[in-house]
């Protein structure tokens, strides 16, 4: 097969490099030897020649590059001094050596696009296909890393960068005003901002607190108000199970319920009537549990393409990355460097998709050791590299799980101090407010923002119904009194 270049490309660059060496920054910040195929490689010694002049802090001309070319045995095999003369009179004053740059990476880009191709192709033919899933993923996987690849971005000049920022925060409504996309929860989106674009948010727990409802209730929230698609990777529920879910916290039905099926008629006609508007909320489910981060990798990139004209990508979440499959060749790596991998990845495909990604992730033993069980930074799993490149770390933590089974928390105190201080406020007169009971049926959730790259740490709470797997927001009055007491 015969691979794409561009002779003229290459000579243009080579010759604007040697008469002006101001033409060499552009060159050097972005090309590579690979980056000159013609003739087998024809001008390759010659971009070697000036680079190394380059890099040897010597002037760049002729006369250089011509003894760099003769002490390596290569003048004559590139055309020698008539060769050299020759490129540098193609150029001229219109010459624009960034555009030939350009031209040169998109060459080279295609050029192992098609390599990788081949290469595909052959493994094809020369060895058996086991498992053709499997084979489909690691070639579209290798396909996709080519195709992904971005020229290097240069400095961006703050005048630019102002202009375009003053323009945002005049054009903003102020106060208490959210960047990010909204998760519905009012005193969170206060601390974090909301969801903002190429932020990885972490958000962890012990089992069962709440972790996975929560997201799932977020990214319904995200769906629902933002007209944006969200894909949510479930590892451990089924495609059936989690919309099950979300029929039960749109119904505010317990979940056994509807799973058994045992609905008054009221509650059929409402499930018939709830099930139109999940309809139209564009997230989407992908349950695969053999899924690893190279596969949660791809099909993203995929979902981001096929929504690109309904709207586009808002969110991505990873229910759990502690449970996603080993990567190849990762099999022997230990939980930490898996995880680490796998936190990395994605916060990289957050910032080049310009999305937000939320991430489950389960918190070690040791906050089951302390007497007062809120969990901390350092309770996560592998928490080094989770800390390192999430945005946001979100702590969850429910007195409830702990009081269910008997288990001295450590606030018994400061839990009746609580409940006294809402008698307190209770009214003299029908005309006073008082600070009203948590609905019945709720536990209270807390959630600590242990890490805000850009804001604030602290807690917020949040009222949780877990029969249906729904969260609310608790008045502006009970969130003060649990802000103080708890």
């Amino acid at each position: 097969m015969q691979y794409p270049f561009d002779e003229q490309a290459e000579k243009i660059v080579l010759g604007s490099i040697i008469l002006d060496q101001r033409d060499s920054y552009e060159a050097f910040l972005k090309l590579d030897s690979e980056d000159f195929y013609w003739d087998n490689g024809h001008n390759k010694p010659i971009y070697d020649a000036v680079k190394n002049a380059f890099e040897s802090s010597k002037i760049i001309e002729s006369a250089a590059v011509i003894s760099y070319l003769s002490d390596n045995k290569t003048l004559e095999i590139i055309g020698g001094v008539d060769y050299i003369t020759q490129i540098c009179q193609l150029v001229t004053s219109a010459s624009d050596v960034n555009f030939y740059v350009r031209q040169l990476k998109d060459k080279t880009l295609l050029r192992n696009y098609l390599m990788q191709m081949e290469k595909v192709i052959n493994s094809y033919n020369k060895n058996p296909i086991d498992d053709i899933g499997s084979f489909v993923t690691t070639a579209q996987n290798s396909l996709n890393e080519i195709a992904s690849e971005r020229r290097v971005e240069e400095f961006e000049r703050v005048g630019e960068i102002s202009v375009s920022l003053a323009k945002e925060i005049i054009s903003s409504t102020g106060g208490d005003a959210i960047t990010g996309y909204r998760t519905n929860y009012n005193d969170l989106d206060k601390i974090i901002n909301g969801l903002n674009p190429g932020n990885l948010i972490v958000l962890a727990a012990r089992p069962s607190i709440g972790k996975s409802a929560l997201a799932l209730n977020i990214a319904y929230n995200v769906a629902k108000a933002n007209k944006k698609a969200v894909g949510y990777f479930s590892l451990e529920m089924d495609n059936r199970m989690l919309v099950t879910r979300l029929f039960s916290n749109v119904l505010e039905v317990p979940f056994d319920k509807i799973q058994k099926g045992i609905l008054s008629r009221d509650e059929r006609l409402r499930l018939q009537e709830k099930s139109h508007d999940l309809e139209s909320a564009p997230l989407y489910f992908d349950d695969s549990g053999k899924n690893n981060i190279d596969d949660v990798i791809v099909k993203t990139k995929k979902l981001y393409e096929q929504t690109k004209d309904s709207g586009g990508l808002g969110l991505i979440v990873v229910d759990h990355i502690g449970i996603l499959a080993d990567e190849k060749g990762f099999d022997k790596k230990s939980d930490q460097e898996k995880i680490a991998a796998r936190t990395r990845k994605l916060k990289q495909l957050a910032g080049e998709l310009k999305i937000p990604i939320i991430c489950v992730a389960q918190l070690n033993r040791d906050v089951e050791k302390r007497d007062v069980k809120i969990p901390q930074l350092s309770d996560l799993r592998q928490s080094g590299s989770i800390e390192q490149d999430a945005d946001q770390v979100l702590l969850l933590y429910r007195k409830s799980y702990y009081k269910d089974q008997g288990i001295d928390t450590g606030g018994q105190k400061k839990e009746q101090k609580f409940q006294n201080a809402l008698k307190q406020d209770e009214p003299e007169s029908d005309n006073n407010q008082n600070i009203p009971e948590a609905p019945e049926g709720a536990d209270i959730l807390s959630i600590t923002v242990a890490k805000n790259r850009n804001g604030e740490c602290r807690r917020t709470f949040l009222f949780f119904f877990k029969a249906y797997g729904r969260f609310e927001n608790p008045t502006d009055e009970y969130l003060a009194k649990l802000k103080q007491f708890y």
